[in-house]
């Protein structure tokens, strides 16, 4: 009878112990499994922001396509600032304001130099007034004005006020 309790005894010893290496097998595979899926998670993160950025470059091409377009298909567009990309941006961008229904009202100085590929001027500036349209979107009486001058130092100030959010100013050195 003893030697059955003392069997009985290292069995159940045998079975605990046989337990506890498999918890702590499961424990290393589970912390294995969380570092892969953090590692996941941060490349998702990584190509989530690699294809946002791409959206964007997307983006800004398609604006340089439509306005290289106009440049092809319209030959000379109202002299606003002197910068011919710039003109045409505003001139492109006034007539969808108008096609809207918006208000719109514009100053601008003829401008000397700019130091902006016509690639950054197109991004910029159809940005700017992309967003005031937006902001008027929905609104009683859309209105969008626009004052386009230099100062001094060579510095491009660009301010398009709309009837939703005042003031929005951009200032280009």
């Amino acid at each position: 009878m003893d030697t059955l309790k003392v069997i009985l005894i290292v069995v159940l010893a045998i079975m605990i112990i046989s337990q506890f290496v498999q918890m702590k097998i499961n424990m290393e595979q589970n912390r294995k499994l969380r570092t892969i899926v953090n590692q996941s998670n941060m490349q998702y993160q990584e190509v989530y922001k690699v294809n946002e950025s791409l959206k964007s470059i997307r983006h800004d091409i398609n604006k340089q396509k439509v306005v290289l377009e106009n440049v092809k298909n319209t030959p000379i567009v109202e002299v606003i600032t002197g910068i011919d990309i710039l003109d045409r941006i505003i001139h492109m961008k006034r007539e969808e304001i108008l096609d809207r229904n918006i208000v719109f009202s514009m100053e601008a100085e003829e401008i000397p130099v700019v130091n902006l590929s016509n690639g950054e001027l197109i991004s910029l500036t159809g940005n700017i007034f992309d967003n005031a349209i937006e902001a008027c979107e929905g609104l009683d009486k859309p209105s969008i004005s626009c004052k386009i001058y230099p100062d001094s130092d060579y510095t491009l100030n660009i301010i398009v006020e709309n009837s939703k959010n005042r003031e929005k100013t951009l200032n280009i050195n």
